[in-house]
């Protein structure tokens, strides 16, 4: 028993279990990844006004979250994209 779960016992210390590698041998471009989805997240906000579906109030809106050490909603927000005029194209 004791070697079948020999790998999985030291999952916070070896770097070959982690997502990204740690240390020494951790991954170059994780700062990068985690940039790039900022990015994009925010051009996503940035460029389209978002409004609610047809039918939802305000008051619908569930802000509830999951215990955590991070706050994730219980349920979705659901959002409609339309298009952002108040900048003029360069």
């Amino acid at each position: 028993m004791r070697g079948q779960l020999e790998g999985t016992q030291k999952a916070g210390k070896t770097p070959k279990l982690l997502q990204f590698g740690a240390g020494r041998r951790g991954c170059p471009t994780l700062v990068l990844g985690a940039t790039t989805v900022e990015l994009a997240l925010a051009n996503l906000l940035c460029f389209f006004d978002w409004e609610l579906p047809t039918l939802m109030k305000r008051e619908d809106i569930d802000m509830d979250v999951l215990p955590s050490l991070t706050a994730h909603k219980k349920n979705a927000l659901c959002l409609v994209a339309k298009n952002f005029t108040g900048l003029q194209q360069m």
